[in-house]
């Protein structure tokens, strides 16, 4: 159906915008870091000096919801995607508002 190509075609053109974001972001790098940290966080002596504890423990927080945000646009550009796919697919045009609104 014509509306659902229209959308499709408007996700599809998403994917390289959010992969640029994933570069610009250095979501890679910053997925290292957070490992990194977790580790060091589980380290015994980690709690010897509190102020750089909650320092590292700050900045892990950070990390992980740049991530998670990161993740979150993604993963609703291939949900939104997936979605209409299979829309299309059963004709269901009570989803197509549902996925507008995604879109906009």
């Amino acid at each position: 159906m014509l509306e659902f190509d229209t959308i499709r075609l408007e996700l599809e053109s998403f994917e390289e915008p959010v992969a640029k974001l994933r570069v610009s972001l250095h979501i890679d790098d910053v997925m290292t870091q957070i490992s990194e940290m977790e580790n060091r966080t589980q380290e015994p002596d980690f709690w010897n000096d509190v102020d750089k504890a909650r320092d590292i423990q700050t900045k892990l927080g950070r990390l992980q919801k740049k991530v998670e945000l990161y993740n979150g646009l993604a993963n609703s550009r291939e949900d939104l995607l997936m979605l209409c796919e299979l829309a299309n697919e059963e004709e269901d045009l009570d989803t197509l508002p549902e996925i507008q609104a995604g879109v906009d």
